[in-house]
């Protein structure tokens, strides 16, 4: 009875565990079957491919090819295998291919035959079905061959058509283990995907090569991943009424939406309303936006319609990131630039990154930054910056273009030869009617150059049938206090006459809006500029610029270095500290950045 009694204690013990490992077999097998990938068979895709190309415009009626002829020579090559995906997975490469294709069309997806919108439709909706799969591959093959004709064409760069703009300058396709450069026309893109480049060099021809790969284009993309996540979340953007001013104290209702707002934007931690010293987009673009306000943290704390000290804090830093002054108040400014939406701000921060196309792939050791937006000058050697410092660029009727170019020698006490738009409106008309304004400027009149180079004497002009718009002579303004240009003229070679100087005229600087030249950049720190650049010359210290500006000789040193130059127009970039920043576009050039008509060269 004992063994029995023993045998009964242990059925109901004997059977659970069975059920137990029964269950943890049955759930082992399911997710292992979970985890088996299905197999797109070499014949099967063979199959589908050879459908799709042999009518296409049948095929894809909804987004058609721009390159069915070049596409079939392709997957003739690949014996109509997929190139972009793997089984039902997209390879590296094709992940690859989504991203750049999504950041180069998202600023104006309808000009850019990517296929983005459907391609990104597909893919979220795609099925284990080979013709899905094979009919997306096709689809990025076709938008591939588009963008990176337009990529190494120069078509994505904006603002190609203004009149201001130089040449096109081709940088990115300087990788010769892939391309071969040598042309000035671009090549033609279907030669990237044949027999020369083999597959698994697809991804690294796209991330490097098409590519910018400057860290500045880099921290962009973090920057627009996450306008684009905010973008799609359900926090509706309402903008801030245009009532009066709200500042440090005030109890009011936007207060709550200024809060929100602020820790939206990364200027105020959500939860403690405590301030992020800096932004860092890839911890940002984590932020789950499926709570009630779409942002973490949301429960609002009594007093929250109140304006405190945390607020005013975070709301300087916002108005620092948008060069505006940092009153830490709620002010007009400040209300319009809050209002901006996150797909204005992608569209912004979009043509910005295409403005790194402009740039060579090594900047130089040592080299020059001016962005003409928020009117700043860096210098950079060896990766850092040495010296900062404000400038004045080319009001909207006389834009500063953008330029790259090399400067070898700088000018010191130089003469100016005035420009002959800005004598026949400015300095003729005056001198007409005052004989006596040219010499109180040290202006001259002069006719020819070197040993036949003459000074005319005003008094020998019949001013009064002179015709000014064909005045025969050029003016130039001598040395000293007075000269437009100041101590030191940093020439450039360039068709557009634009290059660097000093200014008559340094009070200007204390302006906040300094777009005020005929076009050339006024710096603010001429001497220190003129260090940085001969500090490479031996002698040229700071001492000996002080006694050559004194003796008022023009003097023109060549530099030991030759200095990159590049005056860009940034409206948006992260800065060093990891902080976005955005300004005015004060040539209203971001909101003309139409991607140029492609021409097809396929």
């Amino acid at each position: 009875m004992a063994e029995r009694k023993k045998f009964e204690l242990y059925p109901g013990i004997t059977i659970s565990c069975v059920l137990v490992l029964c269950t943890s077999a049955l759930a082992f097998a399911l997710s292992a079957a979970s985890e088996i990938k299905p197999i797109l068979p070499i014949p099967v895709a063979e199959k589908y491919i050879t459908q799709l190309l042999t009518r296409p415009q049948h095929h894809f009626q909804e987004s058609q090819l721009e390159h069915p002829q070049q596409i079939t020579q392709i997957y003739h090559r690949m014996k109509n295998q997929t190139l972009w995906f793997d089984n039902f997975d997209l390879t590296p490469a094709g992940q690859s291919l989504v991203q750049a294709l999504k950041e180069n069309a998202v600023d104006q997806p309808e000009n850019y035959p990517y296929h983005v919108d459907h391609i990104l439709y597909r893919l979220q909706s795609m099925q284990t079905h080979p013709k899905e799969v094979t009919h997306l591959d096709v689809l990025l093959t076709d938008a591939f061959l588009s963008y990176a004709n337009d990529a190494l064409s120069g078509a994505l760069i904006p603002n190609q058509n203004e009149p201001d703009h130089p040449a096109i300058i081709k940088t990115a396709a300087s990788h010769q283990e892939y391309l071969d450069y040598a042309s000035p026309a671009p090549p033609e893109a279907i030669s990237l995907l044949d027999g020369e480049l083999p597959r698994d060099q697809l991804q690294s021809l796209i991330e490097q090569v098409l590519t910018p790969q400057h860290s500045g284009y880099l921290k962009l993309r973090d920057a627009l991943d996450y306008y684009l996540k905010l973008a799609q979340s359900e926090y509706s953007w309402t903008p801030f009424s245009e009532e009066s001013e709200l500042k440090m104290g005030d109890h009011h209702p936007e207060v709550i939406q200024l809060r929100t707002r602020l820790a939206l934007l990364g200027d105020l931690f959500n939860h403690s309303f405590q301030m992020i010293p800096a932004h860092n987009f890839l911890e940002l673009a984590a932020r789950d936006f499926n709570t009630p306000l779409n942002f973490p943290g949301n429960e609002l704390q009594p007093h929250q319609d109140y304006f405190d000290a945390n607020l005013v804090e975070a709301l300087k830093q916002f108005q620092r990131r948008h060069g505006l002054h940092p009153n830490g108040i709620l002010d007009e400014n400040t209300r319009a630039q809050l209002n901006i939406t996150p797909d204005q701000r992608i569209h912004q921060i979009a043509v910005n990154m295409k403005r790194w196309r402009y740039l060579p792939e090594t900047l130089g050791a040592r080299y020059i930054m001016a962005n003409i937006a928020d009117y700043t000058l860096q210098v950079v050697d060896d990766g850092k910056t040495t010296l900062e410092m404000d400038i004045i660029v080319g009001r909207a009727s006389r834009r500063t273009p953008i330029l790259v170019q090399n400067m070898r020698t700088l000018v010191l006490n130089p003469t100016w030869t005035i420009p002959p738009r800005i004598a026949r409106t400015s300095v003729l008309p005056r001198a007409k009617k005052n004989p006596k304004y040219l010499a109180k400027r040290g202006i001259e009149i002069v006719r020819g150059t070197g040993p036949e180079r003459k000074v005319i004497d005003p008094k020998s002009i019949d001013w009064k049938h002179i015709d000014l718009e064909h005045f025969p002579y050029r003016l130039e303004q001598k040395p000293g206090r007075g000269n437009a240009l100041g101590e030191v003229k940093f020439p450039l070679n360039n068709d557009f006459a634009i290059y660097l100087h000093d200014t008559s005229q340094p009070k200007l600087f204390e302006r906040s809006m300094r777009a005020l030249s005929s076009g050339c950049v006024r710096v603010s720190k001429p001497r220190e500029l003129t260090a940085e650049l001969l500090k490479d010359n031996p002698g040229w210290d700071m001492k000996r610029i002080a006694r050559a500006h004194r003796n008022k000789r023009t003097m023109y040193l060549g530099l030991k270095q030759e200095t990159p130059v590049y005056l860009m127009y940034w409206t948006a970039w992260v800065d060093d500290h990891g902080m976005i920043q955005f300004r005015d576009d004060i040539y209203h050039r971001d909101t003309k950045a139409d991607h140029s008509a492609t021409i097809s060269m396929l």
